[in-house]
């Protein structure tokens, strides 16, 4: 009405990057529309009072210099519980907080569908799925990407998304690592060199290898593999979406159906092998979410942002998984990367109504800290999550989960 528009966003629960999300369009803009006038909602009435606390304490890293709070209580709301506890394993603290569940359940009057447990790993969420399952508390996972799990069906993937978009750079490094142990970081590490020194992609640099224009010393298993990866690419070229799909997830391999369900509910309107892809992307990172039901929930941290839920846990709350870095990335991107992954932090947090438990292990074998990319010290000890220590005062101290256990969960 009268030219005006309203725009509605929160700069701190931007945690999509992978979909596009640009948290910078909010903040700027007011600078590019003048008049603007900002009206501020940030008071929080889900979410008690100290959690309301720490989850400020923790974002105000995101803003430096800021000087006010990000986010205030609701006055009528209780002051609600906090616990920071550390397991000795990941098979003591899916125990652990299977038992703290049951213990919810069976003494405090919550039911299942009264808790969220979050995990950034997959592996760490399956575990305390099981232990849920043991200790006979309904339970179901939303890991949509175990869809993905198989090799095979990860090779499917990679092939749709290069053959839609050939300068995918994240598609082709998987491609040209897959099948080493290593994923050949040498050699890539050689091939990036080269692109950073003479302004070239990674995929200009393996077709000019590919044709004898340039040489890079150690580089031949990256040139097998991209062209292997062309001889693929050529064979599904010409192919309609309803061949792709019988290529690229055939009907008689198990492996295949999770996505071969997905691109087939949508061939009716696909029209382009990009169609496809979408479909299948969107089905595997962003599934539609029950509200309620009458069983605990295990997902992703990015799958519980629009979710609310009594108790909260989050679990796995460790250097390198909370959050995580990749030391191949320039600073610069570095520090955008931390700086949403806190947001994402934040917004897991901050899902809770009641009660918030904060979860981690003091040790993991070396073998499942590489495969899960978990941060180390000597000895198998694990780094406590930096934002643990970004949460402020009101976090109580971190208490081991036998002592936990053995005082009543108080």
């Amino acid at each position: 009405e009268n030219g005006q528009i309203a725009i509605v966003g929160d700069v701190d629960q931007s945690v999509y990057s992978f979909r596009h999300a640009n948290p910078e369009g909010i903040t700027e803009y007011g600078e590019r529309h003048d008049p603007t006038h900002d009206e501020e909602l940030i008071e929080c009435r889900r979410c008690p009072r100290r959690v309301v606390s720490v989850a400020d304490q923790l974002i105000q890293y995101n803003h430096p210099g800021g000087g006010r709070p990000r986010l205030n209580p609701f006055p009528g709301n209780p002051e609600g519980e906090v616990h920071s506890i550390q397991w000795t394993s990941i098979e003591e603290e899916a125990g652990g907080l299977a038992a703290y569940v049951a213990y919810l359940i069976e003494e405090r009057g919550y039911g299942p569908e009264d808790v969220l447990i979050l995990s950034p790993r997959r592996l760490i969420g399956y575990a305390i799925r099981d232990a849920l399952t043991t200790a006979g508390v309904s339970v179901h996972s939303f890991y949509q990407e175990e869809s993905l799990e198989p090799d095979e069906a990860q090779c499917a993937f990679t092939l749709l998304t290069l053959l839609c978009d050939p300068a995918d750079r994240v598609a082709l490094r998987w491609w040209l690592g897959h099948g080493s142990p290593s994923w050949r970081r040498g050699q890539y590490a050689n091939l990036r060199s080269y692109c950073m020194e003479n302004g070239c992609s990674p995929r200009e640099c393996l077709e000019h290898l590919g044709t004898g224009n340039i040489r890079i010393p150690r580089t031949n298993k990256l040139v097998e593999r991209f062209g292997a990866l062309n001889t693929l690419l050529a064979s599904l070229r010409d192919l309609d979406c309803p061949e792709l799909v019988d290529a690229l997830l055939p009907e008689d391999e198990e492996w295949a159906g999770p996505l071969r369900a997905s691109a087939l509910a949508c061939l009716e309107t696909a029209e382009r092998p990009a169609d496809l892809l979408g479909v299948l992307r969107t089905s595997v990172t962003q599934p539609e979410m029950p509200e309620s039901g009458e069983f605990s929930r295990v997902m992703s941290l990015h799958k519980s942002k629009g979710l609310t839920s009594k108790v909260v846990v989050v679990a796995g709350c460790i250097e390198g998984l909370v959050p995580m870095i990749s030391d191949e990335s320039t600073p610069a991107a570095q520090e955008h990367s931390l700086s949403e992954q806190r947001r994402l932090f934040y917004v897991a947090v901050t899902r809770c109504r009641e009660i918030l438990v904060l979860s981690s292990v003091s040790r993991l074998d070396q073998a499942l800290a590489h495969k899960i990319r978990a941060r180390m010290r000597r000895g198998g000890r694990t780094i406590a999550s930096r934002f643990l220590s970004e949460l402020g005062p009101d976090l109580p101290a971190t208490r081991r989960g036998d002592d936990w256990i053995e005082n009543g969960f108080e």
